[in-house]
């Protein structure tokens, strides 16, 4: 079965895409081809969720970044091959500062089997601990190697030059999403992340910012569809093309 992965923020923003602005990262010392994982739009304290079932441990890393890891409890295909995977939630909230924000994630030992997590389950709350300029959640995505423990390194793709992780965004599960409000050109709403996915827009522009390909994009799926593009630019999410994608 292919690897399915539930969105672990809501609402669902990429503001920094898998594989871009590899000489920011080697400036500073990090020795990876390019960004290696989706940082992910969020506020500070907002709830972070498991993306699927496994067992999960609480992390910290040299840079005090922390967050959460999760290792998956059966195989699942992963770009064409049956494997383990782990997936990664970074920059949560320091609890010892802020307790409010105490993550539910309690085991520390990666060398233990984990506390079991099923899909949609709280995990944590996003902050900008770490190598982070600012809050978000960076998401992440690691095929792993048989009976590799939860803290363990090795796997498949280590010498990728992404230190083992691939791009989560082919995997993330969108669950059906009905339009309900008018949606134009020069807007940044949630709901427009979901239109961007719905027009299958590259995962680069899922932003939430409604420019001129979003309403290209959309003005031809109107036209495709016996629709009069309306709006600046033509660019409008109107009441008879919601009851046509809604549809």
């Amino acid at each position: 079965m292919k690897l399915k992965l539930l969105q672990p923020i809501k609402p669902f923003a990429i503001i920094q895409p898998f594989g871009v602005n590899g000489e920011y990262y080697q400036e500073h010392g990090i020795n990876i081809k390019g960004h290696n994982g989706l940082d992910l739009h969020a506020t500070h304290g907002q709830p972070v969720y498991a993306a699927h079932d496994g067992f999960a441990y609480y992390e910290w890393d040299s840079s005090q970044g922390e967050g959460v890891v999760i290792r998956s409890k059966e195989q699942a295909e992963v770009d064409g091959v049956l494997t383990y995977y782990k997936t990664i939630y970074w920059h949560m909230v320091d609890s010892v500062k802020e307790p409010k924000y105490k993550s539910p994630i309690t085991c520390l030992d990666w060398n233990s089997k984990g506390q079991e997590v099923k899909a949609g389950d709280l995990i944590g709350y996003a902050d900008s601990t770490g190598f982070s300029t600012g809050d978000h959640l960076h998401f992440g995505l690691k095929p792993i190697s048989t009976g590799e423990t939860l803290g363990g390194v090795t796997n498949p793709n280590q010498n990728n030059g992404y230190g083992g992780a691939i791009n989560p965004a082919p995997y993330i599960v969108y669950p059906n999403f009905v339009f309900e409000k008018d949606l134009s050109y020069g807007m940044t709403d949630p709901d427009v992340v979901q239109l961007q996915q719905r027009l299958r827009l590259p995962v680069e522009l899922w932003t939430g910012y409604f420019g001129l390909r979003t309403a290209l994009t959309l003005a031809l799926f109107q036209l495709g569809n016996g629709i009069k593009p309306v709006g600046v630019r033509y660019g409008k999410l109107d009441e008879n093309t919601r009851r046509v994608i809604n549809a």
